[in-house]
């Protein structure tokens, strides 16, 4: 939590899978200051749109993390550059 700010219990609608149709009503604690800085970096606007886009980012860069530490020794940027090339073909 940040230095001298409050939590504030609010109610969020959290979806559990895109597009499945799939959600819950809870009511969570949340650090406002946190959250407006969250806002801020992913130009949100709603509490609950924000915390889905930080779920996604921070979903997203694990699986970049995971990837990153594959051992790929045949991709190259030349290897890489022909599958671009071929996958557009």
């Amino acid at each position: 939590m940040h230095a001298n700010s409050c939590p504030m219990q609010i109610a969020v609608l959290s979806i559990g899978q895109k597009g499945a149709g799939m959600r819950k009503h809870t009511t969570l604690n949340l650090d406002l200051d946190l959250l407006r800085e969250a806002q801020q970096e992913l130009g949100t606007t709603e509490k609950t749109e924000t915390i889905h886009r930080a779920l996604q980012e921070a979903i997203n860069l694990r699986r970049r993390q995971r990837l990153a530490e594959r051992s790929l020794p045949g991709l190259t940027p030349e290897n890489l550059e022909q599958m671009r090339r071929n996958r557009t073909a």
